[in-house]
């Protein structure tokens, strides 16, 4: 697949090329923006069924995969009122508290939804220059930066991190040259894991709407 094509690109990618010259830099140094979102006073309405789509730490499930049936809605009123946790075209996300701390994907071109935010289980990473996105993504998404973030969190009875502590998180960082050579290498396959899962996203709502349809009786096969 595209992702398994992705990954293996990065890993081959940052194996082969490094060398001496590649430094360990606090993530905080690299970063415009960490944040998460909020959620209206008492909490979603579950009965919502429209409006604006509020991402939790259940759809933090990887490159291109979402669960529409999960989705949870804010009012377009509260969702403009927001001031932190509105999802950008390449931001990254992390889900900062429980168990899964630090399970990590990255958001682009309109998907899941052309217009969302987060709620305040879930970090938004926006990097000073857009070209570091793809290479941060894949960065965090190894079990081993997965295993960094586990240890930040401070408060077993609570699991969770802190801005602070992520911020504190060293991560290995080449030249700038080899990162624009890799973004290069890799924002085609990036693209297409987004064109297929908007595809699979219109296909599974055109399976639901004529799925009933052909039970009933409405459609004959």
């Amino acid at each position: 697949t595209h992702k398994t094509l992705a990954q293996t690109l990065f890993r081959e990618w940052f194996s082969e090329e490094a060398d001496d010259s590649w430094k360990k830099v606090r993530l905080g140094d690299l970063m415009d923006l960490i944040e998460s979102g909020s959620r209206p006073k008492g909490g979603i309405d579950p009965g919502l069924r429209e409006g604006s789509p509020s991402i939790g730490a259940e759809s933090i499930n990887g490159l291109g995969n979402y669960d529409h049936a999960k989705t949870k809605f804010v009012t377009p009123q509260f969702f403009e009122s927001m001031k932190r946790g509105v999802i950008e075209d390449y931001d990254v996300l992390i889900y900062k508290d429980g168990a899964y701390i630090g399970k990590t994907t990255l958001f682009q071109d309109d998907f899941p939804h052309e217009k969302c935010c987060v709620n305040e289980h879930v970090f938004l990473l926006r990097s000073k220059d857009d070209l570091y996105q793809n290479y941060l993504f894949f960065t965090l998404y190894q079990k081993l930066y997965f295993d960094k973030m586990q240890q930040l969190n401070a408060n077993a009875a609570q699991p969770g991190i802190n801005q602070e502590s992520l911020k504190s998180l060293r991560i290995l960082w080449p030249s700038e040259n080899v990162i624009e050579e890799f973004n290069e290498k890799v924002e085609s396959l990036m693209k297409l894991i987004f064109v297929v899962a908007k595809q699979n996203t219109k296909l599974r709502e055109a399976r639901d709407i004529l799925l009933p349809k052909l039970m009933n009786g409405q459609i004959e096969v």
